[in-house]
């Protein structure tokens, strides 16, 4: 609370006529308020579930976008001038060493 909503503080600067402490009972009230209200609306869940929305839901979903994002990302170009081939298959941007931050294994240990 006193880290992410700034704590004592207005939230404008007009309002600084306001003491500190009523700033801060005001934004403990508000989060206090709408975590009671989350909890109180959503259901329950059980822990089978949970699981099946992860598996049947969320890992789906997580796969396609970034199977998506890979993709997009792959097929555009380098620079404006150069053109991409539409009919390009998803495949992984190819990769050099001059990118990476070091050059390849110490000395011996190759």
């Amino acid at each position: 609370m006193l880290l992410f909503l700034g704590g004592w503080l207005p939230p404008f600067g007009f309002l600084d006529f306001i003491p500190g402490w009523i700033w801060l009972a005001i934004k403990v009230f508000v989060v206090v308020t709408m975590f009671l209200w989350v909890r109180a609306t959503f259901p329950r869940f059980r822990y089978d579930q949970i699981m099946r929305l992860g598996w049947k839901i969320f890992i789906p979903v997580t796969w396609s976008g970034s199977w998506s994002w890979a993709c997009g990302s792959s097929r555009r170009s380098t620079s404006g001038s150069e053109q991409h081939d539409p009919q390009a298959r998803c495949a992984p941007a190819p990769r050099g060493g001059a990118d990476l931050p070091w050059d390849g294994p110490a000395e011996g240990l190759a």
